[in-house]
């Protein structure tokens, strides 16, 4: 499913605010950059909200015990990407980061579902490459998904 948003004249006056320390202040876009998208917020000059014209959304696979067997999902660039990931243990916290480069920056998250289904915060990916995301669960184990950026 890919929704087209007509770009916004009215943004909102009063975004949601966010507490956080993990977020990397940016003055700008910069390439090998990860923007999470989910509320129009801001933390320092990082908003939150604001992506492409285009949002996605993919359900992978069930996510992998290691980075090399993660699977993948395939998205374009400057697309808001929203992943849907199922099979994990049903209604428990989950810490999820994305690497970029050679390192883990922290997404907002909800809790998984009764039915063992995540929904990561919507993403966009600036520059193609492949992206792992680690899903730390409350037991402390790991799974990974790769999301493949390509032109």
């Amino acid at each position: 499913m890919n929704i087209t948003v007509p770009s916004a004249k009215n943004p909102d006056p009063t975004p949601d605010t966010v507490a956080s320390t993990k977020w990397t202040t940016t003055t700008d876009t910069v390439t090998d950059t990860v923007e999470a998208t989910g509320s129009a917020s801001s933390v320092g000059s990082v908003q939150i909200g604001v992506g492409g014209a285009i949002i996605s959304d993919a359900t992978s696979k069930t996510a992998a015990t290691t980075a090399a067997k993660a699977p993948k999902v395939t998205v374009k660039p400057s697309n808001v990407i929203i992943v849907t990931v199922p099979k994990l243990p049903p209604s428990t916290e989950v810490l999820a980061e994305v690497k970029v480069g050679s390192t883990w920056y922290e997404v907002p998250t909800a809790d998984v579902t009764n039915g063992g289904t995540l929904t990561l915060s919507a993403l966009t990916f600036v520059q193609s490459g492949s992206y792992t995301v680690r899903l730390t669960l409350a037991s402390g184990a790991k799974r990974y998904v790769t999301i493949t950026v390509k032109r």
